[in-house]
């Protein structure tokens, strides 16, 4: 019994269809030149534009972390004012990241800042209902994680069942008062970060308090 043996030749290259290592790399570079060349004239405005966004959120997270830690609750600063700038740098990765915009500016927002720092305020006029500082403090944190977990729920259901056209539903007294509450947060902030002293916009009490 014999076997049949199939003989399989390899076919020839002509010297014309060889391609060698280097123009390959003759082939790739303009392509790559194109393609650096295109994005090379917007880089350094982008480098520009995240060193001065990343600057300035860094003043904003410790102005906003000296706007809800005061009082009794002024020795969790430290503490405070890292929890937010982790938190303001999750959210510039996350949206630069998943975000289907090419031109973005993320960061945190003044306005829930401004909510936080009223409830700031009501915590250490009730400091006494308190156990100690650290259970008002870990109040605060809960509160700080709890409403930045529905705000993102809000947000996501906003964009999902476009509801975005609610906001214009808003009164224009309203978002006025809103925004001049804000600013004297902000004013009140500045100040006792720059004297020392507290500002009480009660006219029962004294305008000026000596922070002991």
């Amino acid at each position: 019994m014999t076997g049949a043996v199939a003989r399989v030749e390899a076919p020839r290259l002509r010297p014309s269809t060889l391609v060698t290592p280097g123009q390959r790399l003759g082939r790739v570079l303009p392509v790559l030149r194109g393609v650096l060349g295109s994005r090379g004239a917007h880089l350094s405005a982008d480098v520009s534009l995240g060193l001065v966004n990343g600057i300035e959120y860094v003043l904003w997270c410790y102005t906003f972390a000296t706007m809800i830690f005061t009082g009794a609750l002024m020795a969790y600063l430290p503490l405070g004012a890292s929890v937010i700038l982790v938190g303001c740098a999750t959210l510039m990765i996350t949206v630069g990241l998943t975000s289907r915009v090419h031109v973005h500016v993320a960061g945190t927002e003044e306005q829930a800042v401004a909510l936080l720092a009223t409830i700031g305020i009501l915590m250490n006029t009730r400091m006494g209902e308190f156990a100690s500082p650290d259970a008002a403090a870990a109040t605060m944190f809960a509160v700080m994680g709890l409403s930045s977990v529905a705000f993102g729920i809000c947000l996501y259901l906003a964009g999902r069942f476009n509801l975005d056209q609610l906001v214009q539903l808003t009164p224009y007294p309203v978002v006025c008062g809103y925004l001049a509450g804000i600013g004297w947060l902000f004013f009140a902030a500045a100040v006792t970060l720059l004297t020392g002293s507290e500002l009480h916009p009660s006219p029962r009490v004294p305008c000026w308090s000596r922070r002991r």
